[in-house]
C-alpha cells in the first residue's frame, strides 16, 4: 500500500472521507469494520484518506498490511498519508482535505464515533442531495441525536461550548462533533488559511465559515464514545480555556479584520 501523499487526478469521488489517526493501533478493527460496511451500503461514490499524524505504535503496519484496504486502493478508493512527525489533529485533517479529490469532504473520527453510513440518513433527509454552499455538522445537542458517552465527555463537551460561548461570536450548539460535512471548495479555503494546528480546529473553522456568510447545518448523529479515551477532565479544560480565548482574539481582532478590512 503506497504511503503517499501523490494525488491520482482522474479519481473524482462524490465524498472525501479524511480520517486522522495518531496512535489508533487497538482501534484500526473499529475503522475497517465502518468502513467495509460503507462498501456494502453505499449509495455514493468515495474515497477514503487517512492521515497518520505521527503515530508511534503500529497504526502504520496494521493499516498498511490490512487486507480490505489494499482492496480499496487497487480500486482508488484508498489512500494512507502518513506524516513523520505529530502536528495535532487540525494538521493531519488539513493534510487530508488539502489532498481530498471529492466535490464533498466528511471528516470523521478513527473511532468511528459515528459511523460514515450517518451520511446516508442526512442526505435522505435533506431530499436526498446536499447544498454545495452549505456546511453541515454533527451536533450532539441535536434534539434527534442518539448519544451513548460517559459523564466525563459529556462534561468536558459542556465546558468546552461555555467557552465558546464566552469568547467567541459562534453561534452552533457543538463545535467539536468530529463528524462534519463541507463542499469540497469551502473546505479547501477554510483549512487551507487554518493557524491552530491542534484539536480546537474545529472552532477557527466554523468562526470563519460564520463570518464569511457559509450556511452552518447542525444534523442530529448516532453518537458512541468508544473505549481508550484520551480525554482528561483537568487537564483538557485548562487547554480548552487557553485554546478558545487565542482562536478567539485571532479570528476576532486579526483575521477578522483582514476579511472585512478587504470588503
Amino acid at each position: 500500500m503506497p504511503e503517499t501523499a501523490t494525488l491520482n487526478k482522474e479519481i473524482k469521488p462524490h465524498v472525501s472521507l479524511v480520517i486522522p489517526c495518531y496512535n489508533e493501533a487497538k482501534r484500526i478493527h473499529i475503522l475497517t469494520a465502518a468502513l467495509k460496511e460503507l462498501e456494502l451500503h453505499h449509495t455514493f461514490d468515495f474515497e477514503v484518506l487517512v492521515v497518520d499524524d505521527g503515530s508511534t505504535d503500529t497504526t502504520v503496519s496494521q493499516l498498511g498490511a490490512d487486507a480490505f484496504l489494499n482492496e480499496l486502493t487497487e480500486k482508488g478508493k484508498f489512500r494512507l498519508i502518513v506524516s513523520l512527525a505529530n502536528g495535532g489533529k487540525g494538521a493531519a485533517l488539513r493534510q487530508g482535505v488539502l489532498a481530498a479529490n471529492g466535490d464533498y469532504i466528511l471528516t470523521l473520527d478513527a473511532d468511528m464515533s459515528t459511523h460514515p453510513l450517518q451520511l446516508e440518513k442526512w442526505r435522505d433527509s435533506l431530499g436526498g442531495t446536499f447544498n454545495a454552499k452549505e456546511i453541515l455538522i454533527g451536533s450532539r445537542p441535536h434534539p434527534e441525536s442518539k448519544l451513548q458517552e460517559k459523564p466525563s465527555r459529556k462534561f468536558i463537551g459542556i465546558i468546552f461550548n461555555f467557552y465558546v460561548r464566552m469568547f467567541s461570536e459562534l453561534t452552533v450548539k457543538d463545535s467539536q462533533c468530529g463528524f462534519k460535512l463541507y463542499p469540497a471548495d469551502i473546505a479547501k479555503k477554510l483549512f487551507d488559511t487554518m493557524k491552530v494546528m491542534g484539536w480546537a480546529h474545529d472552532v477557527e473553522i466554523l468562526y470563519k465559515a460564520q463570518l464569511l456568510g457559509y450556511k452552518i447545518t447542525e444534523m442530529p448523529v448516532v453518537w458512541d464514545v468508544r473505549d481508550n479515551s484520551k480525554v482528561s477532565v483537568i487537564r483538557d479544560s485548562v487547554k480548552m480555556f487557553i485554546q478558545i480565548l487565542k482562536i478567539s482574539l485571532y479570528v476576532r481582532f486579526t483575521w477578522k479584520k483582514q476579511i472585512y478590512g478587504n470588503r
